[in-house]
């Protein structure tokens, strides 16, 4: 590993993706070969510049476990972030609050945070247009009431 790291293409791209799997499989075992396989897709992707920050702290409650959210420039709430394009995601800033995790560490948990939408650009699409749906098909029900 050398190098400064600012945004998580620069961990996509500088990392060592043996090191960047071993973390993989430490936060999620059971999909290693789902992590290789969309590490080498994330490498074609070209980052997209955003304000949006990638936010990694520990996850109260659950010891080992962290909380990946985004948090705009100037605007202290988080933000669920798991249906950003990858473009987006690589373009982001990122910081580490209340844990001391390496670089490889910092990246597995954001590549388990984007596959949380599904493992292809594709399928968080898909999943993200089917809840809107059933919140439109709720508020529906709801107004018809």
């Amino acid at each position: 590993m050398s190098g400064t790291f600012t945004t998580v293409y620069d961990l996509v791209h500088g990392l060592d993706e043996n090191e960047v799997l071993a973390a993989c499989a430490e936060c999620d075992p059971e999909h290693a070969a789902g992590y290789a396989e969309m590490l080498r897709e994330l490498k074609l992707v070209k980052p997209k510049r955003v304000t949006m920050t990638v936010v990694i702290r520990p996850w109260v409650g659950y010891p080992g476990c962290y909380d990946v959210s985004g948090r705009e420039m100037g605007d202290d709430e988080l933000y669920g972030i798991e249906f950003n394009p990858w473009e987006e995601w690589l373009g982001s800033t990122f910081t580490v609050e209340g844990a001391d995790l390496t670089p490889a560490r910092i990246l597995a948990e954001c590549l388990n945070e984007i596959t949380w939408g599904g493992w292809t650009q594709q399928e968080a699409t898909d999943k993200l247009e089917t809840i809107v749906e059933r919140v439109n098909e709720l508020r529906d029900l709801i107004d018809d009431e």
